[in-house]
């Protein structure tokens, strides 16, 4: 699947307000949140990136607790892979970028954007980018550099490819020349220092690892998508939602 650049931006936005929809309209007939008795349990998939910290840190303050829910965060490689897990009941709500939504939603896969997951910095700059692809070879210096090569993303089809495309292409270079493989992000630094993979895309807190390492960023794919783009979202599967809109 490709997407190509400004196109690819464009439907993203669009589509995105298909998928948020409403949600509050389910069935008042759920079990727990908010009330008393035993509390829920609330089992949520993530990714092992800053991105998810904020999750963390509600459930060190007490503020699910607060709800009467009991938060089970369970780590997974990618979007994709927390879309199939929530459909299928493996987990109740899940942490997914908003490309892997958007490509559910248009399979008739039955998700819901529920809340905002993370954005983008508001420029392109290393000071307010959280995301960066990342290079070792000095003689990258530009995204015209990486056509013939191989670049690191978390899962393929998702919002790293998109945005890695769209820079490509506002750079003038030719985004169909890469070839991306998948290599999750906790292992990107390593693929890129040891030479498996040329460039390595990655996000917080793999950026600052591989700047200790002496890697270089040579572009901030989000960033250059637009400010603040909405990288990722908390969702459900529709079912859920119907049966469970008080814990939601």
């Amino acid at each position: 699947m490709k997407w190509r650049g400004r196109f690819g931006a464009a439907v993203l936005a669009i589509a995105c307000a298909g998928v948020l929809g409403a949600c509050g309209g389910g069935s008042e007939e759920e079990s727990g949140g908010g009330d008393s008795g035993k509390p829920v349990e609330v089992k949520v998939g993530v990714i092992p990136i800053a991105d998810v910290a904020p999750l963390y840190v509600g459930i060190r303050q007490g503020f699910f607790k607060d709800e009467n829910l009991e938060i089970k965060p369970t780590l997974a490689e990618g979007g994709a892979q927390i879309v199939a897990g929530t459909v299928s009941g493996g987990f109740d709500i899940g942490f997914s970028n908003v490309t892997s939504l958007l490509i559910a939603g248009s399979k008739d896969v039955p998700v819901q954007i529920i809340a905002s997951g993370t954005n983008g910095g508001d420029e392109p700059t290393a000071k307010a980018a959280f995301d960066a692809l990342m290079v070792k070879d000095k003689s990258i210096k530009s995204l015209k550099d990486l056509e013939g090569k191989t670049v690191s993303v978390n899962t393929l089809q998702n919002v790293g490819p998109l945005a890695i495309n769209n820079a490509m292409e506002k750079a003038g270079a030719d985004y169909t020349k890469v070839k991306y493989v998948e290599v999750p992000f906790p292992e990107a630094i390593a693929a890129l220092n040891s030479g498996r993979v040329d460039a390595a895309w990655v996000v917080e807190p793999f950026v600052s690892q591989g700047k200790g390492e002496g890697d270089t960023p040579i572009t901030f794919p989000f960033e250059e998508v637009a400010p603040n783009f909405q990288v990722a979202a908390y969702f459900a599967a529709r079912p859920y939602l119907e049966n469970n809109s008080d814990v939601v």
